[in-house]
Parts: C-alpha cells; sequence; structure tokens
C-alpha cells in the first residue's frame, strides 16, 4: 500500500483541523467541569432537550451517541442518580425503555450552555470570522484557522523542528 502525502496547504489545514478540535474538546471539558458533567453527559441532555416531549427510545439514543446499548446504561447512570434524567418505560411499547430529560436536568443544560464569559465560547463560537454572515455553525468548510483559536503555527515548528 503506497502513502500519498498532503500539500503543505492540505497539511496546513489538517493540523488546524486536529489543534482546534483538541483545543475546543479540553476548554469545552473545562467549562463543563464546573458543573459536574462530561462533554458526553452534556450530549445526552442536549439531545434529550431537542427531542419531542424531552424523551428518547435508549436504542436510539445510543445510536446518536454512537455508544452500545451497556454504554448507553453507563453513561445514563451519573444523569439518573443526579436526578437530570430518568429511565421509564414507553407509554406507547411497555417493552421500550425511554430516557427522558428532568426539569432538573433541563436547569442544568441552560446552565451549561455556551455563554459569553465560557472559555471556549468567545475563542471559537463567537470570533467575527465565524458570525453568522461567514459560518452558521452547520457548514464543516467554515474557514477554523481565521478563528481566535488559531495556534501560532510558526513558533510550534520552530520548537518542534529538529536543529540543521
Amino acid at each position: 500500500m503506497s502513502s500519498t502525502w498532503l500539500t503543505d496547504r492540505e497539511m496546513a489545514a489538517w493540523r488546524s483541523y486536529i489543534e482546534t478540535y483538541g483545543d475546543l474538546s479540553a476548554a469545552l471539558e473545562r467549562d463543563l467541569a464546573e458543573h459536574g458533567l462530561s462533554i458526553g453527559d452534556y450530549q445526552v441532555l442536549v439531545y434529550l432537550s431537542e427531542a419531542d416531549n424531552d424523551s428518547m427510545r435508549m436504542c436510539d439514543l445510543a445510536d446518536v451517541l454512537q455508544l452500545s446499548p451497556s454504554g448507553l446504561t453507563r453513561r445514563l447512570d451519573g444523569l439518573v442518580s443526579s436526578d437530570h434524567v430518568t429511565r421509564q418505560p414507553s407509554s406507547v411499547d411497555g417493552r421500550v425503555m425511554m430516557a427522558v430529560l428532568t426539569d432538573a436536568g433541563r436547569k442544568l443544560l441552560t446552565r451549561t450552555a455556551p455563554h459569553p464569559r465560557s472559555e471556549c465560547a468567545p475563542t471559537y463560537l463567537r470570533s467575527p470570522e465565524l458570525g453568522p454572515s461567514r459560518c452558521d455553525g452547520n457548514d464543516l468548510r467554515c474557514d477554523i484557522r481565521r478563528s481566535g483559536g488559531r495556534r501560532d503555527v510558526d513558533q510550534r515548528r520552530r520548537l518542534t523542528r529538529s536543529p540543521r
């Protein structure tokens, strides 16, 4: 199998993506940790809040989170014990279990939603280059290198380049 190297432009875009992804994930985790949540817990709350009646079949929630049924059970255990989510039988089919967002879960989601003071929001979500006129947040082709979270690539190259 032969490997094809990326062009300089492709490599710059790839590095920008992986560095920005890492920075954004770390910033989100720090913001959420203040509320006792992981990014996985937050995803559960978001999906349930967007579902009809704030509930989803457990199998459907596992699918969108890309978790196995047992992985979802483990993910929900903490949210259930903290009363942010409940598990209950479906009113349509009693064989089906539903994950349901509680009032406490909705309040937590409201408190943890990105806000102007969060570490990541000003950098990634509120950058003028990524504003509504340039990017609606649904277009992955948006130029993430223009965000305020861009790292100093030249400095990194100087630090990682072997001496000649």
